[in-house]
């Protein structure tokens, strides 16, 4: 009999040159890795915005710039901290689309599977000792083939082998062979729960990719007025405290990556600053 196998996982390696590149064979894990680099380029920018903004929120910092000529510096300011805030957000659900959609969907997946593989043989036992040979063809099936199955096709399946239970569940006999009313049910339960969760992952990259191609659009947009602000932060560089002001912002600027991303439950390290009187730097 072909029995239902521990399931490993299923992966395949390509070789190019002296480099391994790993296939994924689940559709929204080659998603994430696909997406991965990009992840990390938009969270380095936004890293660099909140590192500008708290040196700029600095209580040493702030009185240098707040309210003074260039007053555009202070109305950008305000704008950027909005767009900061929008992305940031909108960054956490980007985040949060990539969630478990798809494991629950593999565990519904099995658990029809295996529903489907027992109610088949358990109908194929009792055509065969009734000698009904049309319905056992359409139960017959062994482990293997109900694995290869297609989502779609194994709902499809899966329903119609539902069906021929219920016609068969009051026969005799039927329940001494596992065909019961509450295996049936069961049977049913697991098919409205695949078919629900079938079309989740693939909702949830298209969510996401919305998501991400938002957050691309809002990271641009705070690059280019950070762009913009550099240039009004020349006029910040005279008198020793507006220098050390334009020299923390300078560093901040150069901050690439410390940020915490998805796994990386850590804040991001603190920007030095070096301190206006002329004392040694201190971390934001």
């Amino acid at each position: 009999m072909d029995l239902p196998p521990v399931n490993t996982g299923e992966r395949r390696a390509s070789r190019r040159g002296e480099k391994t590149f790993t296939i994924c064979i689940d559709t929204v894990s080659a998603v994430l890795v696909l997406s991965r680099a990009m992840n990390i380029r938009l969270q380095n920018q936004l890293n660099m915005v909140g590192a500008c903004l708290s040196v700029a929120q600095n209580p040493d910092y702030k009185p240098m710039w707040e309210g003074k000529p260039p007053l555009d510096f202070t109305a950008d300011m305000g704008r950027l901290q909005v767009g900061y805030a929008n992305a940031s957000a909108r960054a956490s659900h980007a985040d949060a689309a990539t969630g478990g959609a798809s494991d629950s969907r593999s565990a519904a997946q099995a658990a029809l599977q295996e529903a489907v593989f027992a109610m088949a043989r358990a109908l194929a036992n009792h055509y065969k000792k009734t000698n009904d040979l049309d319905r056992l063809g359409k139960v017959d099936l062994n482990w293997t083939e109900v694995r290869r199955l297609r989502p779609q096709e194994l709902v499809s399946q899966a329903t119609a082998i539902r069906d021929l239970a219920n016609g068969t569940v009051k026969e005799d006999k039927a329940a001494d062979r596992g065909i019961t009313p509450e295996r049936v049910a069961a049977l049913t339960e697991s098919v409205a729960t695949f078919s629900t969760l079938m079309n989740a992952p693939r909702e949830q990259i298209v969510n996401r990719a919305t998501l991400l191609r938002g957050l691309e659009a809002d990271v641009a947009a705070l690059v280019e007025l950070l762009d913009d602000m550099d240039d009004l932060m020349i006029q910040f560089n005279h008198g020793s405290q507006s220098a050390a002001f334009a020299d923390a912002w300078r560093q901040a600027r150069m901050v690439l990556s410390h940020g915490h991303g998805r796994g990386n439950s850590q804040p991001p390290a603190p920007v030095p600053t070096p301190a206006p009187s002329g004392q040694p730097a201190q971390a934001q």
